[in-house]
């Protein structure tokens, strides 16, 4: 049982590691992106605002409202930081109230679950752990009932901590683990039909394996394929916002002659 436990643990850190390496390069790109997109608007464009001005000419829409989301950050500076900075803390403290109740921490775990995209992938980790840490109780001879509440409370998820809780009065009456876990979309197919077919062939504790496995393979499958589409999609999102800048500023100087010339 310890080497289970300590192969299942080595297994999670790994994936946890790959997850925060993976991360960084993206938010770096977001970073820096968001640093140089914050320094032109409010270094470069003002000096090419005090240019068109002096020359008098008018201005495309791309130019004037670039202009006015220059201005606004300059004028409105304290009042916007102020405003970030209230917000960020108004979070953190809301979400370290929720964090001491028990409703709250539920309500949190229902809104990790239904976040685009981060909340599929929150879903399929906290199986894999349920899927390994009940065969390890269940080869542990566990009584199953029990296996169910103990496996879904070290996962952290409290939405899973009240399904299983459901799932196990269901098996104390006589269900099979199968029909207990079937009895909710949130296990999925797949997942059922595995346990099913290990209650079949008294191979449960194989099939919990297999079944924990192969969530994890589709976990980091998934991860990896939204990372590679992230990565592109904030390189391409900045290098808009920097071509509409440019073209913005440009834009007018090819008018600025014929204001100079005064026709």
């Amino acid at each position: 049982i310890l080497q289970l436990l300590s192969g299942y643990t080595r297994q999670v850190l790994s994936l946890r590691q790959n997850i925060y390496l993976a991360l960084a390069y993206p938010l770096a790109t977001l970073l820096a992106g968001s640093l140089v997109v914050l320094f032109v608007l409010i270094k470069v464009v003002p000096t090419f605002g005090e240019i068109f001005r002096e020359f008098g000419a008018g201005l495309p829409p791309t130019t004037q409202s670039l202009l006015f989301i220059s201005n606004t950050l300059l004028e409105h500076s304290t009042i916007l930081l102020s405003a970030l900075i209230g917000g960020t803390l108004f979070l953190v403290i809301a979400y370290l109230t929720m964090r001491r109740t028990e409703s709250g921490r539920h309500t949190l775990d229902w809104i990790r679950l239904r976040l685009p995209v981060a909340g599929a992938l929150y879903r399929l980790s906290i199986l894999v752990r349920f899927c390994q840490t009940l065969r390890i109780l269940l080869l542990s001879r566990v009584p199953m009932h029990e296996s169910l509440n103990l496996a879904a409370a070290a996962t952290g998820s409290t939405v899973l901590q009240s399904i299983a809780g459901q799932s196990s009065a269901q098996v104390a009456a006589g269900e099979t683990l199968a029909q207990a876990l079937s009895s909710n979309p949130f296990f999925g197919r797949d997942l059922c039909w595995l346990v099913a077919s290990g209650e079949s062939n008294t191979l449960l504790e194989e099939a919990l394996e297999h079944a924990g496995d192969k969530l994890m393979r589709q976990l980091d499958m998934q991860y990896r394929s939204w990372m590679g589409l992230a990565n592109p999609a904030f390189l391409l999102g900045i290098g808009f916002i920097l071509v509409y800048i440019v073209t913005a500023l440009y834009q007018p100087i090819f008018t600025l002659g014929d204001a100079i010339s005064g026709t």
